[in-house]
């Protein structure tokens, strides 16, 4: 599966939200919501756990292991660098 971070601006701050085919599926098509008119926003996993870039793929493995979720947005210092 695929998934987006999501930011407010171009900068990451504590608050990086992530939106998964799970959260579409789950908080838009389930709930009968028209996809053109539902933010982004409003169907994301908001305050998403985030790992630093120079962390090994080990403790990211564990991190996303341990709060048992797929994806992990990666940060470099204040930018996104991936998912």
């Amino acid at each position: 599966g695929r998934a987006v971070a999501v930011v407010e601006d171009d900068r990451a701050t504590d608050e990086v939200g992530i939106l998964t085919f799970k959260d579409v599926a789950t908080r838009v098509v389930a709930r009968g919501r028209a996809l053109r008119d539902t933010r982004v926003r409003d169907a994301c996993t908001p305050n998403a756990e985030t790992a630093a870039a120079a962390s090994t793929v080990l403790a990211g493995l564990q991190q996303m292991h341990d709060g048992r979720f797929l994806h992990l947005p990666v940060l470099d210092g204040t930018t996104v660098a991936g998912v």
